[in-house]
């Protein structure tokens, strides 16, 4: 038992140099996000080139653009959760 129980935490205990070098990776990744999404609030959509100007279209396309993506995952997610509930 005790046996299992040591070769299922080996590779949480024991981890090499490049699972700290994908640590480092994956951490600037989310530091870079941070720090544009503060980019953004602070200075509003001027940063990612949106600006107001009558009729609001850049607007408008920022926001379809944004709900038509999560849409589309959805609608592929649906089939995988349909054979989850229905599965026995």
């Amino acid at each position: 038992m005790e046996k299992t129980k040591e070769e299922l935490l080996r590779p949480l205990l024991y981890t090499g140099n490049a699972f700290y070098v994908f640590l480092g990776i994956l951490l600037a990744i989310i530091a870079w996000s941070g720090y544009a999404w503060y980019t953004q609030l602070t200075q509003g959509l001027v940063v990612t080139g949106m600006r107001d100007i009558p009729g609001g279209a850049p607007w408008g396309i920022y926001l379809s653009r944004t709900s038509g993506f999560l849409l589309v995952f959805r609608q592929l997610e649906l089939p995988f959760q349909l054979q989850h509930m229905f599965s026995s």
